[in-house]
């Protein structure tokens, strides 16, 4: 990939995060506990991984005899993950892939299970179940987490920027739906609690950005990047209640 989609700035203030999405380890832990047993040893892919905090911790639960290829568009991202790797000892679990998730360039039938937490949206919750699936072997397992509505009744400023920001955004029932029409049978769902997104996520961007202006004054674009992430903060600080990260794990039916 040539170009980035995002501004530079967005990028330089995500490599600093702990975690690019919302996110812990108990979630991880939890989407895996809902797939059951998996094969002795397990060729995993984890798309769209960022630095790949949700990639050690699944290299740490799965045990040394599984094996993860990480995949992001973005190197800086996965050269954090592999200096990580190396320090925890992981660095023979984990190999990493610069890639757009779009097109893999893994062999049909070839991965045991994938992994997506918080960037499946890049390509749509629906297209990426369906350009993934022909990835997996027969019942093979899939797990994502994607934004979704958790009730009902949002209100209209809430409603009005995830529209905006991201119009596929619908319910946990229209997304397993979804699924289900793919060919996945699923497996359980459940959200993400509000601090997956604080502890990792929010926190250490909330200091990323006072920082920023601690520098002294932003040129235009900058201070758009920064406008548009504290927007999100105040957002979900204001409106937690009315959506979130989901976790959906899933099997390939055939």
């Amino acid at each position: 990939m040539d170009e980035l989609p995002v501004p530079q700035l967005f990028m330089d203030i995500y490599e600093r995060l702990p975690r690019q999405g919302p996110g812990l380890a108990e979630c991880t832990g939890r989407a895996l506990a809902l797939m059951g047993e998996l094969p002795r040893a397990p060729q995993v892919a984890d798309i769209g991984c960022g630095v790949g905090r949700q990639t050690l911790d699944l290299a740490q639960q799965l045990g040394p005899t599984a094996h993860i290829t990480a995949v992001d568009f973005y190197a800086p991202f996965l050269a954090t993950l592999r200096a990580q790797a190396a320090e925890l000892g992981l660095d023979e679990q984990i190999s990493t892939r610069v890639g757009d998730m779009a097109r893999l360039d893994f062999e049909p039938e070839s991965l045991d299970l994938m992994w997506s937490e918080g960037a499946i949206y890049l390509m749509g919750f629906g297209e990426g179940l369906k350009a993934w699936r022909r990835y997996l072997v027969p019942k093979g397992l899939l797990a994502v987490s994607e934004l979704t509505w958790l009730r009902d009744d949002v209100p209209a400023p809430c409603r009005s920027f995830w529209e905006a920001e991201y119009p596929a955004i619908t319910t946990a029932e229209q997304n397993i739906e979804t699924l289900e029409g793919l060919g996945y049978r699923s497996l359980g769902h459940f959200a993400l609690p509000v601090d997956a997104w604080e502890q990792d996520f929010y926190v250490p961007l909330r200091q990323q950005l006072a920082s920023l202006r601690g520098e002294g004054p932003l040129g235009d674009d900058d201070r758009a990047v920064v406008a548009s992430m504290d927007q999100e903060i105040r957002l979900f600080e204001s409106y937690s209640a009315y959506y979130g990260y989901v976790f959906y794990v899933m099997q390939r039916t055939d």
